[in-house]
């Protein structure tokens, strides 16, 4: 995307409205009557909100909150009214209207893991470093054309980044075309790939399977200029001490004196983790939040354990403050996974030989994929358990 272009398009949501979406270098904003949001694509901030009343501003209205409303002014050229936009900032958008807002590719299958661990015990896909696919750029940019303009960014599987040759064309392909890409590594990368990623990616996380090698890679990072550095710790009974110690190490290893946070992964008990592990109990869990939360260290969830997080703050004074920053699962709702063979699928852990649909052989996503029967009936059940509070409609985490 060229610098200070502005792009203008339109999309139909489920319900028949029509959202307007503002793309441009820093930013992308979709607005409709009932569903909101806005992108930074500088820094990562999000929101997402819809239609509510308006509020009676007895109180002073925050630097965040009138920065916001002044940007969004400025986007539609328009001036609101701040006590309505105070309001719908307040207000969730109806959970079946959204549309897809971020998106997962499997790019690559191939993983060598780490030189000292080799592939990952606990991997769902089961990867190994002797076999698998890599998707071709030719045909991610068929599969990326496809997809709604709402998405904002593009989380990549790509194994062994040394095993997939046009990696970098595709995450350089998605952000000349106003989508973030971001991705997951190891830390087993040359010096000359981290600086890739720095200047090609928008947030890059690393998973400690080699702890040396992952707190080495941390820190060239940020000193590259990342901001977006955040830890990937896949988290089971058998390694809470593990993930307590990495905690600690924030406070003490001045490598990770830029992290950004330590997202916590619930182990999904298939592929190579089907056998082998435990879940972490929530007393469990909740000693790690605690420990976190009062050394104010940067901390993050997957949406498939934020009721697991929610029951660790719920007796915390500033338990509602939290929850603001919690998201629940968002798979077919404002989330899409596809596989590296083009195939769509509900969500990444729910991925089976017959319940893909091709994306690469359909003429219009959202009719033929989004709003197709199978997808929507996920939804359903993705719904019943954000107001059921059970967590996830296909693991116990």
């Amino acid at each position: 995307m060229e610098k200070n272009m502005e792009k203008i398009s339109t999309v139909e949501l489920f319900d028949g409205t029509i959202a307007t979406i503002k793309d441009t270098e820093n930013y992308k904003a979709l607005r409709s009557k009932d569903y909101n949001f806005f992108f930074n694509k500088k820094d990562g901030f999000f929101v997402r909100f819809g239609h509510g009343e308006p509020v009676e501003l007895d109180r002073k209205v925050t630097k965040q909150e009138m920065d916001l409303y002044v940007l969004w002014c400025n986007i539609w050229k328009e001036k609101f009214d701040i006590k309505q936009f105070i309001g719908d900032l307040e207000t969730e958008p109806p959970i079946d209207k959204t549309i897809i807002e971020i998106c997962d590719i499997e790019i690559a299958e191939i993983c060598e893991g780490t030189p000292k661990t080799g592939p990952c015990s606990y991997c769902y896909k089961g990867n190994t470093g002797f076999k698998g696919t890599n998707m071709s750029f030719e045909t991610y940019k068929k599969i990326f054309s496809k997809l709604p303009i709402s998405c904002t960014q593009i989380a990549f599987g790509t194994g062994t980044l040394r095993r997939h040759p046009e990696m970098w064309d595709i995450m350089k392909y998605t952000r000349d075309n106003g989508v973030i890409p971001n991705l997951t590594i190891n830390g087993d990368c040359s010096d000359e790939e981290l600086k890739k990623i720095s200047e090609i990616a928008g947030a890059c996380a690393v998973s400690l399977h080699d702890k040396e090698l992952g707190y080495n890679t941390i820190e060239k990072l940020s000193n590259l200029g990342m901001k977006q550095v955040n830890i990937h710790q896949v988290i089971y009974l058998e390694n809470f001490d593990e993930t307590m110690q990495i905690l600690k190490d924030v406070l003490l290893d001045p490598r990770l004196k830029a992290l950004k946070a330590i997202v916590l992964l619930n182990l999904k008990t298939k592929g190579r983790a089907s056998k082998g592990f435990t879940k972490l109990p929530q007393e469990k869990y909740n000693e790690l939040i605690k420990f976190a939360l009062e050394n104010n260290i940067g901390l993050g969830s997957d949406s498939c354990g934020a009721q697991k997080f929610l029951n660790a703050i719920q007796d915390r004074p500033d338990a509602k403050h939290l929850e603001t920053y919690i998201e629940t699962c968002e798979s077919t709702l404002t989330s899409a996974y596809i596989n590296v063979h083009g195939n769509f699928y509900a969500c990444s852990f729910d991925e089976t030989d017959d319940n893909g649909l091709s994306v690469l052989n359909c003429d219009d996503f959202m009719k033929e994929i989004w709003f197709h029967k199978k997808t929507r009936e996920f939804s359903e059940g993705v719904i019943k358990c954000k107001r059921c509070k059970i967590g996830c409609s296909i693991f116990d985490v």
